[in-house]
Formats: structure tokens, C-alpha cells, sequence
């Protein structure tokens, strides 16, 4: 990740954490929208959901699949052009 903040640390963390799979992280709101914002920015393998823990906010963070699922679909895809260019 390009930031280095507390908040981006945590989410650094969580990435590389294999026996994680969710992530709760309390902030106010500007820091809320940060992590969204860097979520987004970076296409990171996360999905987000805010929620309530008392009387504050926090973001649940939610890994996926989704840079895998790409790469496999677009690894279908070549096989496909490789099965067609074989064939001429």
C-alpha cells in the first residue's frame, strides 16, 4: 500500500494475515473514507461495511477473490486464443 498511515498499517496486516479472513477497524469518519478511498484506489482484494460498535462507526473489511477470479479468467481466455491458433 502507498500509505503508511496507522490505519493503512492495519489494513497492510490484514492483507498478508492468511488465517484472517475479516477485519474490524474503529475511526472517525475522515479516516472511514481514507480507507475506503485507498480500498478503491489500489484495487484491493477487500470489500467494506460500516457498522456500528456503541455509540461510534468502524469499517468491517472483508477479504475476496477477486484478483484471483480475474487472473483465471483471463487465463480461460488465453487457453481459448492458444486451442484456436493451434487449430489453424
Amino acid at each position: 500500500m502507498n500509505c503508511k498511515c496507522e490505519y493503512c498499517n492495519k489494513l497492510s496486516d490484514f492483507l498478508r494475515d492468511s488465517e484472517q479472513s475479516q477485519i474490524e477497524i474503529k475511526a472517525a469518519e475522515h479516516y472511514r473514507n481514507h480507507m475506503e478511498s485507498t480500498n478503491r484506489s489500489q484495487s484491493l482484494d477487500l470489500t467494506s461495511k460500516k457498522i456500528r460498535v456503541g455509540n461510534r462507526y468502524a469499517l468491517r473489511f472483508f477479504k475476496t477473490t477477486a484478483s484471483y477470479e480475474r487472473a483465471l479468467k483471463r487465463y480461460e481466455d488465453d487457453l481459448k486464443l492458444l486451442a484456436k491458433f493451434e487449430s489453424v
